[in-house]
């Protein structure tokens, strides 16, 4: 070690697992290797508790369900990309399960967490998607694609779009009788990608039947759509 380095070391302990880290850190290029240090140790705890959750779900799933193995996965996280094992199981029925993918919302193939999803589609409405792939890659320091951003926006729209639909379930659409009914309308600009046109304006109504307070200076609209 020379005098421009320290040598740190830290040790974590996980349930019974002991995790020890050694690093060299330059101290002339402090707050870059402090940052490096701190998401390889993010990853390697990510990657232990992956492990545990899986090990734990073993113990609550249905007891006809058959272990037929385990499968590779590889999904990148906001601490970088992750190597990860789990159990695959069969049914009685011959359907295949993957309790701990479905504990973290992966749907097949998917190679980014939700969560990077969302942080994917927060970047790119208020910047174009090739600005938005500088920032998200420089992040969680892993090559992701202005396409890749345009697919993770489009995915996340579509599923709040869904739930919005689910909260009206239970509701005949058009059978709600209201003396007065509002409507309120607004547009915002966004970056186009391949297009003529750099920019265009979408516009957004709502339509709602009145408010209820829900808090101190806070209300809630009825019935909105």
């Amino acid at each position: 070690m020379t005098e421009q380095t320290v040598q740190i070391i830290i040790t974590l302990k996980v349930k019974e697992n002991d995790l020890s880290f050694e690093r060299p850190i330059d101290i002339t290029n402090l707050e870059k290797d402090i940052s490096s240090f701190s998401q390889e140790i993010g990853s390697q705890i990510l990657s232990m508790m992956l492990k545990l959750l899986d090990d734990m779900l073993r113990n609550i799933v249905p007891d006809d369900w058959k272990n037929v193995g385990t499968e590779k996965r590889s999904v990148l996280f906001e601490c970088g990309y992750i190597h990860f094992k789990r159990r695959i199981y069969q049914d009685a029925e011959g359907v295949r399960h993957k309790p701990l993918d479905e504990l973290l919302e992966l749907e097949p193939w998917q190679r980014s967490s939700r969560a990077l999803e969302e942080m994917s589609g927060a970047l790119a409405a208020t910047n174009s998607y090739r600005k938005a792939s500088t920032l998200l890659s420089w992040l969680v320091k892993a090559a992701i694609s202005p396409s890749t951003i345009g697919k993770y926006l489009r995915k996340t729209g579509q599923r709040i779009q869904e739930q919005e639909g689910m909260a009206l379930e239970g509701e005949e659409q058009g059978q709600i009788e209201t003396e007065v009914l509002y409507a309120e309308t607004d547009g915002v600009y966004i970056n186009l990608q391949g297009e003529e046109k750099t920019r265009a304006e979408v516009k957004v109504g709502i339509i709602y039947t009145g408010k209820e307070a829900i808090g101190k200076g806070r209300n809630r609209c009825t019935n909105k759509v």
